[in-house]
């Protein structure tokens, strides 16, 4: 009997997990119930890869920008009211738990997990610019008449900086997140076929 199982196994190609039958057909129908499970699992993975590259992409961007040029008044009028500042301080640690966990626990879904976060830091960041243009029109229109006095065109070019900075700091972000990406990217996990 013993020896009639084991000529009914068949090994996964996505995880290396022996599937065995009792006879040919049950093998063949186990063995695609088990294949299908992570065809099924790498499609909800590539359909968050799909919108995280769509929606990352420059067009998406300069929505987020007006989206912020428009919410400026409002976040710096109520920033108090949303943000204690316990949530600065506890954001970074629950970001560190969060990536730890998907590294080490949940490690075929690591690269969504990374394209997740850059999303989401993108869209941030594109709105704290759009905020800060939004601020920074302000700021000219309000001492414009005062444009003669070498400290007001010195704290225009200062605040100019800051957002050339946050420009910056989106790009260098950027190329951090597509060398995660493809760090990611090498590991096999079940979402990838070999074919």
């Amino acid at each position: 009997m013993t020896q009639s199982l084991l000529r009914h196994e068949r090994t996964c190609s996505y995880c290396g997990r022996v599937i065995r039958g009792t006879n040919a057909s049950i093998l063949e129908i186990n063995y695609s119930l088990h294949t299908k499970k992570h065809e099924l699992q790498g499609d909800s993975a590539n359909l968050l890869q799909r919108i995280s590259r769509i929606t990352g992409k420059t067009s998406v961007k300069p929505i987020m920008y007006v989206v912020g040029y428009a919410l400026a008044g409002f976040l710096a009028d109520n920033l108090y009211k949303i943000a204690m500042p316990w949530v600065y301080f506890g954001f970074p640690p629950v970001i560190a738990i969060i990536t730890v966990f998907f590294k080490f626990r949940a490690g075929r879904h690591m690269l969504t997990y990374v394209q997740t976060l850059r999303l989401c830091a993108d869209w941030l960041i594109s709105m704290v610019i759009g905020g800060l243009v939004g601020a920074f029109v302000n700021l000219v229109v309000g001492t414009a008449p005062f444009y003669t006095n070498l400290y007001v065109l010195l704290f225009w070019g200062l605040y100019f900086s800051l957002i050339v900075d946050m420009f910056v700091f989106q790009s260098v972000l950027a190329k951090a997140a597509n060398r995660a990406e493809a760090s990611v990217g090498k590991r096999p996990h079940f979402g990838k076929t070999s074919h």
